[in-house]
């Protein structure tokens, strides 16, 4: 739908202002703003129409390598990631590829910033994310990531040439460990070797102190968690005598 609106200035000149407010195709770009000027007395020859075409949507891709759990950039390694689109008629995924000078390129490895681009363009439709390389200490994606090229994508962004970019958030997540406590106190018969279970015993009162055996590396950007020999907590145990810590822990 093109909108049009009139503007008389005085009675010899009339400008024309048109936009465009509505295309029910998510796959082209709207026409830019445009003006017309009407005047009385003129010698170019009448323009009885102006035609706007809408060009194919397109966009750069930027991919974006995240800690799931800390949202921090991951730059200690690198992920490397493959692109698909599906093809609308067989309804099958087909690989992509950027052109560069004579060469293609149909992986994109993320750079110290966490960050990867694709080279050129690509079309408006349906793709799939795979990550083939995965960064050192992190688990590997529960599932591709289905994602769309279109101007309707929320992170579609216009840079100052007028270029759309659409970013893609890759978030993994390092492994942690749940480590479990069951403390029970014993007590023994001092004229048996009979053994039972303490009863009336205040477990809250025990607690256990843990402390980083290794360097704890966080492999989002190679900081360490805890250092050698640097206490992790003081945990008390609960009433019943159990303990539940929650440790960061290495990829096996």
């Amino acid at each position: 739908m093109i909108k049009v609106t009139v503007c008389q200035s005085h009675w010899l000149m009339v400008h024309i202002f048109g936009s465009e407010t509505l295309c029910e195709y998510e796959g082209v770009n709207k026409v830019k703003d445009f003006e017309v000027t009407l005047t009385e007395n003129t010698t170019t020859p009448v323009q009885h129409w102006k035609i706007e075409n809408d060009t194919p949507f397109r966009a750069y891709l930027k991919l974006v390598k995240k800690d799931k759990n800390s949202g921090q950039m991951v730059t200690y390694s690198h992920a490397t990631f493959k692109l698909e689109k599906l093809n609308e008629e067989s309804n099958e995924w087909e690989k992509v590829s950027c052109k560069v000078g004579n060469e293609y390129r149909d992986t994109w490895t993320t750079d110290e910033n966490a960050t990867a681009y694709t080279e050129t363009k690509l079309p408006y439709g349906t793709f799939r994310l795979s990550e083939i390389v995965i960064p050192e200490g992190f688990l590997e994606l529960d599932e591709d990531i289905i994602f769309k090229i279109s101007a309707s994508n929320k992170s579609c962004e216009y840079d100052q040439d007028g270029d759309a970019w659409i970013t893609v958030e890759v978030n993994n997540e390092q492994p942690r460990a749940k480590l479990y406590i069951n403390k029970k106190v014993e007590e023994k018969e001092l004229n048996s070797n009979n053994v039972y279970l303490a009863e009336d015993i205040d477990y809250s009162k025990i607690k256990y102190k843990v402390t980083a055996a290794e360097n704890i590396i966080n492999f989002a950007d190679g900081s360490y968690y805890y250092e050698k020999g640097q206490e992790v907590g003081i945990y008390p145990v609960t009433e019943d005598g159990t303990l539940v810590i929650d440790l960061p822990m290495r990829k096996i």
